[in-house]
């Protein structure tokens, strides 16, 4: 955008500081100068890009630079900075608009000197070969940084499902755990209280002593019991564990 700007005050400081124009002249191509800058910030500079915002600021702006060009050739230059953010990322793009500008200035160095000046004509192609390197160089590093956000965002992509599947490993690994303990201690608890008072009631039917049946299965159910507290103690976290209630 600097460059524009810069680019847009030589052109119009050359195209009007000529003794043979006159006022309205000059009038006529500062107001131009002028406007090309105003569409030129409102479009690509205070907003954001778009398609269709691109398409609008092309057509106004090819619309002011043409009658410049018409009133004085020496704004072919400003092509270099009206083109330059359609160019910068295509060599296409780029290509044409150097080959248009090219033309314009060869164009423009024949008609003032009545001739085809050799060395202005070399010059002016080594500027546009070197500009055309330019713009390959930077479509390059615009494609080299496309590929790479595109491979972070594969990176980001593939760490987020490494961690789901890490915490769903980590959930089924902790109910593989429960189930464990469970069978462990309150299912094996259970069965237990669950045959002593299976003999008691066998005792009882054949009129022997079932007191110490009953015992045994209260024992059971009392350990059985203090089990499944520390089961359920275990599961806490550990800030609960470690701060009072309040």
């Amino acid at each position: 955008h600097v460059f524009f700007y810069l680019l847009l005050v030589y052109t119009t400081v050359e195209a009007t500081t000529g003794t043979s124009q006159s006022a309205a002249s000059k009038a006529v191509r500062l107001s131009l100068a002028a406007a090309l800058g105003v569409w030129y910030w409102a479009f690509l500079v205070a907003r954001s890009r778009t398609l269709r915002r691109d398409a609008l600021y092309l057509v106004g702006a090819v619309g002011l630079w043409a009658p410049l060009i018409a009133l004085d050739p020496v704004f072919l230059n400003l092509g270099f900075g009206v083109l330059a953010p359609f160019c910068l990322h295509d060599l296409r793009h780029g290509a044409a608009v150097v080959l248009v500008v090219t033309v314009g200035w060869i164009w423009q160095l024949t008609r003032g000197q009545g001739a085809v000046p050799w060395p202005a004509v070399a010059a002016v192609c080594v500027f546009a070969a070197g500009t055309l390197l330019s713009v390959a160089y930077m479509g390059t590093v615009v494609r080299q940084s496309q590929e790479r956000q595109r491979l972070i965002e594969q990176l980001q992509a593939t760490r987020a499902e490494l961690a789901a599947a890490e915490r769903q490993a980590g959930t089924l690994a902790e109910r593989q755990r429960l189930a464990r303990d469970l069978h462990d201690t309150l299912t094996q608890g259970f069965a237990s209280v669950v045959l002593l008072l299976e003999a008691a009631e066998e005792s009882l039917a054949l009129g022997r002593p079932v007191e110490r049946h009953i015992e045994q299965a209260l024992r059971s159910a009392r350990d059985n019991l203090a089990e499944s507290r520390r089961v359920v103690w275990a599961l806490r976290p550990r800030p609960l564990v470690e701060q009072p209630l309040p």
